[in-house]
């Protein structure tokens, strides 16, 4: 095959991630203006739409790339100022909606009705659609104002993500506390403290998880669990109240009656109204599961304690669905891990998807990890080694 695979280049330094951003804006701002600028009667897919969405890959890969620094690094300042750009990013693509030249052009070419494939097809109507969900149509005063609610929407959402990915939740525990807790969480890289203690991180999934599902102490559990819903809680008050506001005035500048009408149009539900029946007729129709599922849950925290008046807590939920497991279904998920050692697990799960998909996983020297381990693979057709994309 003669197709080539280019794996991302990551920035080292906030420096190249400044770099990156800029560089990718200041690329689509000058494909975005060559649009723009072209001669109106020789138009065509290709040079309008076509060039666009070419000049939106590019933005979205440094995206891509600036996110995944911004939620991976190990740096606070690489995280910090990916976050920074991100927050640059965004913004700029709010603003693409509002530029005039090239929205004109665009729907000059989009009135000539050409005849067009479905893909093509569907690209400009998705595009001429949100030129109008971004209030297009209205009067500039009010466009502008939509455009600056939508700029400062996207840096508190932004900012909400932040707080939470950046809280720590740490709870240190002793070994009696965490009786029933598997050793291979309390020989975790991390965990052991110098003062013999074990550290549980609640704003780390798999930390909560496994104490939640494994803690013989009730009042341990309800402690992570508290933790982890309360993570970024300070900070995130104000943010949150915020967004509802900003969503709301967004949505009612532009026609809406809610901000769950402008999100879900583009969507199968396609209004507000549909999404919430969807979910009253989905919660009706598993409230007598869910009600039995409980009750099995509670006899057997009764059982358990030994407390004909016991209560089901939120907290209490994991733990005893894994005792019913082992109980009920003999099924210990601890137990079953010395039957599925890590590389073995991988490479067979990987000669599966190979076989079925007709593919070729092939380990490469990654150009970027945010933890020790971590590998990357590309994928290729496995006749004709036509390279597919690589993941980590």
């Amino acid at each position: 095959s003669n197709c080539t695979l280019v794996l991302p280049k990551y920035p080292v330094t906030p420096a190249e991630l400044r770099a990156l951003a800029d560089g990718a804006m200041k690329e689509a701002d000058a494909a975005l203006d060559a649009i723009a600028a072209q001669d109106p009667s020789k138009l065509t897919f290709a040079n309008t739409f076509g060039a666009g969405d070419a000049a939106g890959v590019k933005i979205g890969e440094a995206a891509t790339i600036i996110g995944t620094i911004a939620e991976s690094s190990t740096d606070k300042a690489m995280r910090d100022t990916a976050n920074e750009v991100s927050v640059k990013l965004e913004e700029w693509g709010v603003a693409l909606d509002y530029r005039e030249p090239l929205y004109r052009t665009l729907k000059a070419y989009a009135d000539t009705k050409p005849t067009l494939d479905p893909e093509q097809q569907r690209l400009v109507d998705f595009q001429m659609r949100d030129y109008r969900r971004a209030g297009l149509s209205l009067p500039p005063a009010q466009r502008a104002l939509v455009e600056k609610l939508r700029k400062e929407l996207a840096a508190v959402s932004t900012e909400f993500g932040v707080n939470i990915n950046e809280a720590r939740a740490p709870l240190d525990f002793t070994k009696e506390e965490l009786a029933g807790v598997p050793q291979s969480f309390l020989d975790s890289p991390g965990v052991k403290q110098a003062d013999g203690r074990y550290r549980v991180m609640a704003n780390i999934t798999w930390h909560a998880q496994v104490i939640g599902e494994n803690a013989d102490n009730a009042d341990v559990r309800r402690k992570v669990l508290t933790a982890r819903f309360h993570l970024a809680q300070e900070k995130n008050g104000p943010v949150l109240k915020k967004l509802v506001v900003l969503r709301a005035d967004i949505a009612h500048l532009l026609g809406y009656g809610n901000w769950a009408d402008y999100r879900t149009e583009t969507r199968m539900a396609k209004t507000g109204a549909t999404a919430d029946k969807f979910e009253e007729d989905l919660v009706s129709g598993l409230q007598p599961k869910l009600d039995a599922e409980l009750a099995e849950l509670l006899a057997l925290k009764v059982k358990h304690t030994g407390d004909a008046a016991a209560k089901l807590e939120l907290s209490d939920i994991a733990y005893y669905t894994n005792k019913l497991k082992k109980e009920k279904y003999a099924v210990d998920v601890e137990k079953l891990r010395v039957y599925f050692p890590y590389q073995k697990t991988l490479e067979g799960m990987f000669a599966i998807y190979q076989k079925i998909f007709g593919l070729k996983f092939t380990a490469v020297e990654p150009p970027y990890v945010w933890a020790q381990g971590v590998q990357l693979y590309v994928v290729q057709d496995s006749t004709t080694g036509t390279p597919m994309g690589a993941f980590y």
